[in-house]
């Protein structure tokens, strides 16, 4: 009544769809979703490839410290279009001209950096992807190892039998780096463990879980749409 009597209406009441807006929309309660916000989180780009592998014996040791792939498990990176011609070189080593010195510091930071994470978002620091020796001396072919896997092992107690699926990402490129060997990784690996020896529930897994690359690629799409839109 006083409001009234001075003139000034009373403030209408809120909107549903203002009050809706003030109340934060609460977390995904499946896992996907939750992986896809993750993804977002992390600032990965464009899926490159997927790799998989059932590990064995030596993978699964810590200390060996490295997952161990054929040509044809590898083939999925290492043939990848969206590779640069640089990133190639990092995979498959220099021309073999170096001085004994640099071919040891070659050696100790070979291969192409990768930024490694698990399904939940833990980082595990730069990994290094490689190829290490040749399969039948046939050209092309080889052996490639992801370096620095043993610790991935020991935090999720991968075991022999174990099938293990790498996501690799681009990442946003980094501002030019003064020294290469301490250059910001262009690319993300996600390691995936699936702690089963039955194929038929491996598979099953692994296909309820593909579908967060499906949704992450649908999310960046529509980020996309309306970056450019602005």
């Amino acid at each position: 009544m006083a409001e009234a009597q001075n003139g000034a209406a009373a403030a209408p009441p809120p909107a549903d769809h203002a009050i809706a807006a003030a109340v934060p929309a609460p977390p995904p309660t499946d896992p996907r979703d939750q992986m896809v916000i993750m993804l977002q989180q992390l600032g990965m780009g464009n899926l490159v490839c997927k790799l998989r592998k059932q590990v064995d014996a030596s993978d699964a040791k810590p200390n060996q410290s490295r997952l161990q792939l054929t040509y044809q498990l590898a083939r999925g990176l290492v043939e990848s279009g969206d590779l640069t011609d640089g990133e190639k070189r990092l995979i498959h080593g220099g021309d073999g001209d170096d001085d004994d010195l640099s071919k040891k510091k070659k050696k100790k930071s070979s291969g192409l950096k990768l930024d490694g994470y698990d399904r939940h978002g833990r980082r595990y620091g730069a990994m290094r992807f490689g190829r290490v020796g040749s399969v039948d001396g046939k050209n092309g072919n080889g052996l490639y190892r992801l370096k620095s896997f043993g610790r991935f092992v020991a935090a999720n107690g991968l075991r022999a039998g174990h099938t293990v699926v790498a996501w690799v990402f681009r990442l946003p490129p980094p501002p030019p780096p003064e020294e290469e060997e301490d250059a910001p990784a262009r690319l993300a690996v996600m390691l995936l463990d699936y702690p089963s020896s039955d194929p038929a529930m491996v598979e099953a897994m692994v296909v309820w879980e593909d579908d967060v690359l499906e949704k992450f690629g649908a999310a960046s799409g529509i980020v996309k749409i309306s970056n450019a839109g602005n």
